[in-house]
């Protein structure tokens, strides 16, 4: 996928096959540590870059980062 050649949401709503194919492809808020953990680490270090490579972990995955926060949760406020 070349950068402009579509956008990110008609690509997760012709091609996703989760619940996120009907939002456009936007999942979350959520957790890093609920990602595969190749995903976590790809988030980690390519936090500053909207849009990542397409990878295969154990199916084609590609992201794109909106906002990344990073926070602390305490046990009593784990979502």
């Amino acid at each position: 996928m070349e950068v402009g050649e579509t956008s990110f949401e008609k690509l997760a709503t012709n091609y996703s096959e989760g619940p996120e194919q009907r939002n456009g492809g936007r999942v979350g808020p959520t957790l890093i540590s609920r990602d595969h953990p190749q995903l976590q680490q790809r988030l980690r270090d390519d936090a500053m870059r909207q849009r990542m490579e397409s990878e295969l972990l154990e199916q084609w995955i590609t992201t794109e980062t909106n906002n990344l926060v990073k926070a602390i949760c305490s046990r009593e406020n784990d979502l």
